[in-house]
């Protein structure tokens, strides 16, 4: 007998359904914030979202991540650290090194729980 190949025989229409949500956190920093300011912590309330509007609340879902980023460039995780939760307990903490230059007036701030 020739070898053939062995399979199996089946009709399956899938039924899987994925709706990906995007979160972005935008803020942009009012001062330079140097080296002197370091840590400092960015407010839930100062956050806003993809449609500009406020944010009330830093939702990072459970079992996910983040990335920050600072005027388009992704950060080390060691550099920031973040607490998921509303304005006064939410916020998002930048860690500068005393090598680092500032972050100037106006340079966007990302924040993406992935």
């Amino acid at each position: 007998m020739a070898l053939q190949l062995m399979k199996l025989a089946l009709r399956v229409t899938p039924d899987v359904t994925v709706e990906p949500v995007s979160t972005k956190y935008f803020y942009v920093a009012p001062t330079d914030l140097d080296v002197a300011a370091s840590p400092f912590a960015i407010d839930a309330g100062a956050f806003f979202n993809d449609s500009g509007n406020a944010v009330t609340l830093l939702d990072i879902p459970a079992n996910s991540y983040v990335n920050l980023s600072i005027n388009g460039v992704p950060q080390m995780n060691g550099m920031f650290s973040y607490l998921a939760g509303a304005a006064g307990t939410g916020n998002v903490t930048i860690n500068l090194q005393p090598s680092d230059t500032p972050i100037l007036a106006g340079t966007p701030i990302v924040l993406e729980p992935v």
